[in-house]
């Protein structure tokens, strides 16, 4: 069994799958997503701040919703936030397209010595057929 302590509250809990935060600080985390939810359903037009200040949510929970994929900003042009990598200007992810893209590309890509079929040894050791 693996456990933790609640990155929210502190407690001691048995983390699951990688879970930062403890049951009920997930439940209450999820309570605070929907009434962000909703709001922004109906205020399309809201930034960060008119949500966090209109729910009660705070606008770093408001953030971290939008980076998670979990809010779909229709109309995003005021719900805008740096990307992690290079700073443009997102409305959803960690990560502009672009970031996206060449972060993709250099995970797929064979390391140098791995492309040629070369392989290091320790010095001493030789390679035979």
């Amino acid at each position: 069994m693996d456990f933790a302590n609640c990155k929210r509250c502190g407690r001691i809990y048995r983390r699951i799958a990688g879970e930062l935060v403890c049951p009920a600080c997930r439940r209450e985390e999820e309570e605070l997503y929907q009434k962000v939810r909703d709001y922004v359903a109906e205020h399309r037009g809201a930034t960060i701040m008119e949500v966090a200040e209109a729910t009660g949510v705070d606008a770093d929970l408001v953030l971290q919703f939008l980076r998670e994929g979990r809010l779909a900003v229709v109309s995003g042009e005021n719900m805008r936030y740096p990307c992690e990598r290079c700073g443009r200007e997102i409305t959803t992810g960690r990560f502009c397209e672009r970031c996206t893209a060449e972060l993709a590309r250099a995970f797929a890509s064979p390391k140098p010595d791995q492309e040629q079929g070369k392989f290091h040894t320790r010095p001493g050791w030789s390679r035979r057929p």
